[in-house]
């Protein structure tokens, strides 16, 4: 009870209107912005020291080395929103995870403040969401942030949210609610499948997508001709016997990978709903899954992933601000 009335009073402190940092801290990167009173980007940085290669000790010297010459000069500390990684059990300082169903618009009320030896600089951690379900327990850090961040454009505040990535993310908000969360490992598994199986010699995962070869195995998927995992060794037979190309049987795996996850959602909501999925992303991968989505029926609507994550940082400072004035 010490610890977290001790947090309390350090997050009281939240009243600047001066410049302040967003930070999206993954696994693999560091991203961060500078933010003025007004809301508006100053300047960017990044950096590939991502919070899964830094013990604990190192987190303030990373984030110093990158965004040092941002700092106040004065007496009151610089403070840095952070979101992702950096809250995990292994990052700077845990933000124990939020459970669902809960209120995105409430992210605030969940922050951690990690100590720090330069006072100039004042952390503060967006938690992750948790599903606590026997039978389908998922967790998330990161995305949360993106989906307040997405949250006005919402019809209601209520839709269905996908954000791909090596773990995809599928989120159902009902009036600002998160209700229910889901994970795949899509895109690890096609990390593995394309670097360290025997589908490695078959495969040429940094082609360019073969779309034909896409949008023919989506077909296939949803006429129940093939499957996922009785169809991957014929990407290796394929290429032995028929001579196919190794950009086809990347584009192939992907289709395999992603129309099976695409396939499962749409009939956990029902073959017939007319389905509108929001896809947060800008790279290669989101504009697969919207090619795939167009293609299975499903309408999708692209939202940027940096300019999420910054309008939901923005919030989550807002609502801590307002909560102590």
């Amino acid at each position: 009870m010490q610890e977290l009335a001790s947090e309390k009073d350090h997050l009281c402190q939240i009243t600047s209107a001066y410049n302040w940092v967003a930070v999206d801290w993954g696994t693999s990167s560091l991203r961060a912005w500078l933010i003025d009173e007004n809301g508006a980007v100053q300047t960017s940085a990044k950096s590939a020291q991502g919070a899964g290669t830094l013990q604990p000790t190192e987190f303030e010297g990373v984030l110093l080395n990158l965004i040092g010459g941002w700092l106040h000069n004065n007496a009151k500390p610089t403070q840095a929103f952070i979101c992702g990684m950096a809250g995990s059990r292994q990052g700077w300082k845990e933000a124990p995870y939020v459970p669902l169903p809960t209120k995105l618009t409430e992210l605030h009320q969940h922050l951690a403040s990690p100590e720090t030896d330069n006072p100039r600089l004042q952390p503060l951690i967006v938690p992750g969401l948790c599903q606590k379900s026997q039978h389908h327990p998922d967790v998330m850090r990161g995305e949360e942030t993106q989906l307040l961040g997405i949250l006005e454009e919402l019809s209601n505040k209520s839709g269905v949210i996908c954000l791909p990535g090596t773990h995809s993310k599928w989120v159902e908000v009902e009036e600002g609610i998160i209700t229910r969360s889901s994970t795949f490992l899509s895109g690890e598994l096609f990390a593995l499948l394309s670097k360290h199986s025997i589908l490695r010699h078959s495969l040429d995962a940094k082609a360019d997508l073969d779309k034909d070869v896409f949008l023919k195995t989506l077909d296939q998927l949803r006429n129940q001709e093939v499957t996922l995992l009785g169809d991957l060794f014929a990407l290796r037979a394929g290429q032995l016997l028929n001579d196919a190309s190794r950009q086809a049987g990347a584009s192939r795996l992907s289709a395999l990978i992603i129309g099976s996850e695409l396939l499962q959602m749409r009939t956990r909501r029902g073959d017939n709903a007319q389905l509108h999925v929001h896809v947060v992303g800008d790279n290669q991968l989101a504009q697969n899954y919207a090619l795939a989505m167009q293609h299975l029926g499903i309408e999708p609507i692209l939202h940027d992933a940096d300019t999420a994550a910054l309008k939901g940082l923005s919030a989550i400072k807002k609502g801590a601000q307002n909560d102590n004035n």
